[in-house]
């Protein structure tokens, strides 16, 4: 088995249009780890009724992201026509490529009654070869993910 070697503290910030997320990747300590270039802890937080708050619309390329949604609910529509409600322990794949227009934020049910929401966010750095391909995106549901005993 191998050793820590360090430990890193995650940085608070504001994402979107005011939710708090805990950054350990990147920070003053360390940039990037190979093509990891952003990840975002969201929650655990209790969100009251018609209070909570995502990342509205805005656009990215030359990245994928991964975001898993533990607790809760996240609602995503794009520039392709793509609407989807991720719930727990599903997962969304956005790959940015050329470009892509997204907006996320918190589940219908999360918006209008509250509740617990936790989820987390990585980004990934295409490769230059890889940045201008088409955007695309992936809802994982529960049922695609495999499950190893």
């Amino acid at each position: 088995m191998n050793a820590v070697k360090n430990t890193y503290p995650a940085i608070r910030t504001l994402e979107g249009a005011g939710f708090e997320v805990r950054r350990p990747l990147p920070s003053a300590a360390i940039g990037s780890v190979g093509p990891f270039i952003l990840l975002d802890h969201m929650g655990p937080t209790v969100v009251e009724p018609l209070k909570a708050v995502g990342a509205p619309t805005h656009p990215h390329a030359g990245i994928e992201t991964i975001t898993v949604i533990f607790e809760g609910g996240g609602h995503h529509k794009d520039s392709l026509g793509n609407v989807s409600t991720t719930g727990p322990g599903e997962v969304q794949w956005m790959r940015a490529g050329a470009g892509i227009i997204h907006d996320e934020g918190p589940s219908d049910e999360i918006l209008k009654n509250g509740g617990r929401s936790h989820g987390a966010q990585l980004w990934l750095d295409m490769p230059g070869d890889k940045k201008f391909v088409a955007p695309d995106y992936r809802h994982l549901r529960l049922d695609d993910i495999p499950v190893l005993s």
